[in-house]
């Protein structure tokens, strides 16, 4: 970040003085239209684009906060959140809410993860994530934010996280294991079936070691995107047959990559 000093003006600027200056500034940035950027804009087309448009006007000054005043809100939330369940075959005891972006809902998801540890297995008092080092940079963020402990594991040759690698550091404090699907800087997928299936046995044996026998579960958070994904194994298809309990699973709308960048989070 650029930290030259900018006083704060003694006067403000009308309306048009504004707009010319911005405008002036975007005329610098890139030409994304021409298709030669790799990701960070998405696109819908010029007819959603324009319906986008009219529709961030009629709600730009409501505030979610208070559902009660803006009923409006309140009811494209929910059926949102319904939708989405329903996308990912959540049954008929799940709750959900949406947030602001990728960053609040990986931090949300490690929260749950950190108080469910709290709730199910008091005995650990450092609860630790494992994650690869190819995961998004928010779950480190998320870790510092709720107090956990975030362990790396190293990359297999294709770039995808080492599952024995993993294994090696499950220990009676692991409450989270983190995958990608993609990832960001590779773009490949994780290994997250046998991720699952291997982990969970081997961290059931550490816990048993430990004293510990409390139930397990599996979450994730995700990208839409990823739906389409052949190894996805948010909607339900990979992760039930090797887990019991609950499932957390937030799911985002973009990521860095057009192809993907979502994040699997499994809740221990």
């Amino acid at each position: 970040m650029n930290k030259r000093v900018v006083r704060f003006p003694e006067t403000g600027l009308d309306a048009d003085s504004v707009l010319s200056q911005i405008t002036g500034l975007k005329s610098k940035d890139v030409t994304w239209k021409d298709g030669r950027m790799f990701g960070y804009i998405y696109h819908p087309g010029g007819r959603e684009s324009k319906a986008i448009e009219q529709a961030y006007r009629l709600f730009c000054h409501e505030n979610a906060l208070n559902p009660s005043l803006f009923s409006s809100l309140r009811k494209m939330e929910n059926e949102t959140v319904a939708m989405v369940a329903d996308l990912l075959h959540a049954g008929e005891d799940w709750a959900g809410n949406m947030t602001s972006g990728g960053s609040e809902s990986i931090i949300m998801a490690v929260k749950t993860g950190r108080d469910r540890a709290h709730k199910t297995r008091p005995e650990i008092l450092s609860p630790e994530m494992i994650a690869p080092l190819s995961t998004h940079p928010a779950f480190s963020k998320a870790c510092h934010l709720t107090g956990v402990q975030a362990k790396y594991a190293p990359l297999s040759p294709d770039k995808r996280v080492d599952v024995s690698e993993v294994e090696k550091l499950i220990t009676g404090n692991t409450v989270m294991l983190s995958a990608s699907a993609p990832c960001f800087p590779y773009g490949v997928i994780d290994p997250v079936k046998e991720l699952a299936g291997r982990t969970i046995r081997f961290t059931h044996n550490a816990r048993h070691q430990v004293g510990s026998t409390n139930r397990r579960s599996l979450g994730c958070t995700e990208n839409l995107r990823s739906r389409r994904l052949p190894e996805d194994g948010c909607k339900g298809y990979e992760f039930n047959p090797t887990t019991e309990g609950r499932h957390r699973i937030p799911a985002g709308t973009k990521g860095y990559w057009q192809s993907g960048d979502e994040r699997l989070l499994l809740l221990l």
